[in-house]
């Protein structure tokens, strides 16, 4: 829940609880009041201690062109695309940049 409150950058528990049903069937703040205390938490714990010390930096030059050929990707992409889909998109942007690259690979997995 922490790291889904520090990726959302979740201000309240019904923006959890917006990601949480997308992925789960059945499971809603009244079925599961435990995980509805969980969520309150993480956002509790995230503004008090991971927040505060959060720091940004800017983009370099390699980031910034790989950002805007995976914006050029996606914006290719069929509206329907499937997870799979999007996945290799990404990862096919990736393998053209050499800062992305594992040489001490032998072969995929």
């Amino acid at each position: 829940l922490l790291n889904l409150v520090s990726a959302s950058n979740a201000q309240n528990k019904d923006v959890l609880w917006g990601f949480i049903l997308r992925h789960t069937s059945g499971v809603t703040p009244k079925t599961h009041p435990e995980l509805n205390r969980l969520a309150e938490y993480a956002i509790r714990y995230f503004d008090d201690f991971v927040k505060p010390a959060k720091v940004y930096r800017a983009a370099d030059a390699v980031e910034r062109e790989a950002l805007t050929k995976l914006s050029e990707a996606l914006a290719a992409l069929p509206p329907d695309a499937d997870g799979e889909a999007i996945q290799n998109a990404a990862l096919n942007v990736a393998r053209r940049i050499e800062r992305y690259q594992d040489h001490s690979k032998q072969s995929p997995e």
